[in-house]
């Protein structure tokens, strides 16, 4: 069996009920995000857990997904939970900058 990730927070409410996890790092970065690009990655993320043909190997265990406006996110499934370990790219919303 897999060790847990290291710094991954598991949250109580919606986000675990669809076995989604981020790491500090990646909840830092996607805080900072436009509300839109927010609502994109989770949106993904749900849709995600069944469907994984746009799904990109990085490593033997890392995957990663690409948005058309540069946005990325890296991350790890086990079965149809998913860790979000880093995002890269997006709109940071003003006042984040």
């Amino acid at each position: 069996m897999e060790k847990p990730a290291k710094n991954v927070t598991y949250f109580e409410a919606t986000a675990s009920d669809h076995g989604i996890a981020y790491s500090r790092e990646a909840f830092r970065h996607m805080s900072r995000l436009s509300r839109r690009d927010r609502k994109k990655i989770t949106e993904a993320l749900v849709v995600m857990r069944t469907d994984d043909h746009l799904d990109e190997p990085l490593t033997d265990t890392r995957l990663v997904r690409r948005f058309p406006e540069g946005l990325r996110f890296v991350f790890k499934r086990s079965g149809s939970a998913l860790t979000v370990l880093a995002i890269s790219g997006g709109t940071v919303a003003a006042g984040n900058r």
